[in-house]
């Protein structure tokens, strides 16, 4: 069997903070983010990482270093898509930044085609232009040095299947990441969990997954070997929860959501702090904690192992996880790397 892939989501001003033993576990690290400025060109603010790629590639020479380009909020894909003028300059300017620093790839994460949900620019013809840019990459990317990567973040949506032509786009990609994490928050009436692996058994409709995820994916005609399963280093927290099913698909009292890291999760448990108690749900494989006001969605060591372990028996192409510094405790990586390596 293939090996399977293990790559780092990691903001540019974490990268000197990337252990050694994290860099040696690593098959690649998504350096987070590279944006588009208002002339529809790509830029990187590498600020502070003077010789650190260096350090990383002397570490472990095999490992993949790869820009991703966009993020949450990031303007100007829907702008630079739209013409073939737009195209050529967006991927031009990513490709020399790319060359610049020697990297090994580009990765996209736009959010989304087709939505302005994230209060930046969308239009309908978003759908076409986003394979028109896929492509106009791939193209320029195979004519300079071989081997290059290119892959995307994709939204772990039934909206995102409909805004995009997946089963056209995945031709030019190496591999599709599935964000399947931020399931529920804010935008969501009830509380709930954020990257569950299966459906859970409380929730009324709709329900989601990422194994609902990847189905949807897989019936739009993206091979599951292509597929990279998305994991969370943090939580969601919502407060003035009510008790029932100790939290979990209540309407809370109000509306303030935020976000946890899970080494603040840990430190909580580890001291008491709050007075949470640890619950599993055995139909979503997730886990969740309550004190009786707040409830707090994340993922453990528990949840990982069976996100692994999926991996494995449908032949995905690996996991990544959002974002290296959400785990202090530099436990995570070495976890999926142990349990990758089974």
């Amino acid at each position: 069997m293939k090996k399977k892939m293990l790559i780092a989501y990691c903001n540019t001003n974490e990268l000197p903070y990337i252990t050694e033993e994290d860099i040696k576990r690593l098959t690649c690290i998504h350096i987070s983010f590279a944006l588009i400025n208002e002339r529809g060109e790509v830029y990187w603010d590498q600020k502070g990482t003077e010789g650190v790629l260096d350090k990383i590639r002397s570490i472990n020479p095999e490992m993949k270093i790869v820009l991703s380009i966009g993020g949450w909020g990031a303007d100007g894909f829907s702008q630079a898509a739209a013409t073939a003028e737009g195209r050529d300059k967006f991927v031009k300017t990513a490709i020399a930044i790319l060359e610049a620093n020697k990297m090994d790839g580009l990765d996209i994460d736009w959010e989304y085609p087709c939505s302005d949900q994230a209060e930046i620019a969308a239009s309908p013809d978003d759908k076409e232009t986003f394979t028109l840019l896929i492509k106009e990459l791939r193209k320029q990317l195979d004519e300079g040095k071989k081997g290059r990567s290119l892959s995307i973040a994709a939204g772990a949506l039934r909206s995102y299947i409909e805004d995009t032509d997946m089963c056209e786009v995945q031709k030019y990609l190496d591999y599709v990441q599935l964000m399947t994490y931020d399931f529920h928050g804010v935008f969501t009436p009830t509380t709930g969990h954020h990257a569950n692996l299966y459906d859970d058994a409380v929730i009324d409709e709709p329900k989601i997954s990422a194994d609902q995820a990847i189905k949807m994916f897989v019936a739009v005609g993206v091979p599951i070997e292509k597929i990279v399963m998305g994991a969370a280093f943090y939580g969601r927290c919502w407060t003035n929860v009510p008790a029932d099913h100790f939290g979990l698909g209540q309407v809370p009292r109000c509306r303030d959501v935020r976000g946890c890291s899970y080494s603040r999760i840990e430190e909580m448990l580890s001291t008491g702090e709050g007075g949470f108690e640890y619950h599993w749900d055995d139909a979503a494989k997730a886990a969740y904690l309550y004190n009786g006001d707040t409830f707090i969605t994340y993922e453990d060591k528990r949840a990982i192992s069976l996100k692994v372990e999926y991996v494995k028996e449908h032949n995905m192409a690996g996991i990544m996880f959002w974002e290296y510094s959400e785990d202090k405790t530099r436990s995570l990586v070495g976890h999926l790397h142990s349990e990758l390596m089974k």
